[in-house]
């Protein structure tokens, strides 16, 4: 249910939107700074405010699957098998872009990647506008991602109109992923909640030949080795390194006077999905110099795939 205080935020969304402007909007996955796609001064909007370079291309947002012909050029069978399995949600595929897809948004690719949210208040913005909207995570480039309202409006200092639609149910940002020239290979560019286990799974229902492979690819955002960084050092300590090298870290801490605080993850992957990047904000604006996280060795759950390739991309440091 949309309380009416967040209806008159959407209305008032859609009419900047509307008007060449953009504007963040909750999705289940982290907050996006939106503009329409078919707007170019808009979605140079996006790039400017989030100082984002353009070589990094923007995921386009539908509110429903009538809107799916006017970003890409052709919807495969495997592909609308993955729509009818998984959207609305944390899925995005990359797919041949519809030539009314401005090639600033796909960072000059011959595909687009394309998303339909699950969150009833992206969905209702998209609808209301009547066209797909283009929109990354709602933070400064290679930052830590969005979560909550109030992350946008700390992060861009209250100059970007915020929905707030609470806090983001999932945490981390789609999975992303693309195939091969026959339909036959799906390829994961970038893990999220959507994992290699549950496609696989869902596959079993679909004929053809078909494999599923991890494969990083510049197709899809957040691919640089530095990513969702927070405004302090991260360092990890894995494989025993924490007990071997936690006294030593303490000790020069203690030395140049710096403080440090661990990070630390409860044994829930899908918890600690939901609110990583609150734990990163609020370590980083708390008075600490640095952080440093612990990796699990029994940390094996696909979900953690998704969580370790998000901390190891924001860490300064692997130990």
């Amino acid at each position: 249910m949309i309380s009416i205080q967040t209806q008159k935020q959407i209305e008032q969304a859609v009419d900047i939107l509307k008007h060449s402007g953009v504007a963040a909007i909750p999705t289940e996955t982290v907050y996006g700074l939106a503009g329409n796609v078919f707007d170019l001064k808009a979605i140079q909007k996006i790039f400017e405010i989030k100082k984002r370079p353009f070589f990094d291309p923007l995921i386009v947002h539908i509110g429903d699957l009538n809107q799916i012909q006017d970003v890409v050029s052709t919807f495969p069978d495997l592909a609308q098998f993955l729509a009818q399995t998984f959207w609305p949600g944390p899925l995005t595929m990359v797919l041949p872009k519809n030539s009314k897809i401005d090639s600033t948004i796909t960072s000059g690719l011959p595909s687009v990647g394309v998303r339909f949210p699950q969150h009833p208040v992206a969905q209702k913005i998209i609808l209301q506008l009547g066209a797909p909207l283009a929109a990354p995570s709602a933070n400064l480039f290679g930052k830590t991602s969005p979560t909550t309202a109030e992350h946008v409006r700390s992060e861009f200092q209250n100059s970007v109109f915020v929905v707030d639609g609470g806090a983001c149910e999932i945490g981390l940002e789609s999975t992303v992923v693309g195939f091969d020239e026959s339909f036959k290979v799906i390829k994961i560019h970038r893990p999220g909640a959507i994992t290699q286990k549950m496609l696989e799974v869902a596959l079993v229902n679909y004929p053809g030949c078909i494999s599923v492979l991890p494969e990083i690819s510049n197709v899809a955002p957040g691919h640089l080795k530095h990513h969702y960084m927070p405004h302090i050092p991260l360092v990890i300590l894995e494989n025993g390194a924490f007990e071997m090298h936690k006294t030593n870290l303490q000790n020069q801490l203690q030395l140049k006077n710096l403080d440090s605080k661990e990070l630390v993850l409860s044994a829930d992957p899908v918890r600690v999905a939901r609110e990583l990047y609150s734990q990163l904000r609020d370590i980083a604006q708390s008075g600490a110099t640095m952080m440093y996280v612990y990796k699990n060795k029994n940390h094996q759950d696909e979900l953690w795939t998704a969580i370790w390739d998000r901390l190891e991309k924001a860490a300064t440091l692997k130990i």
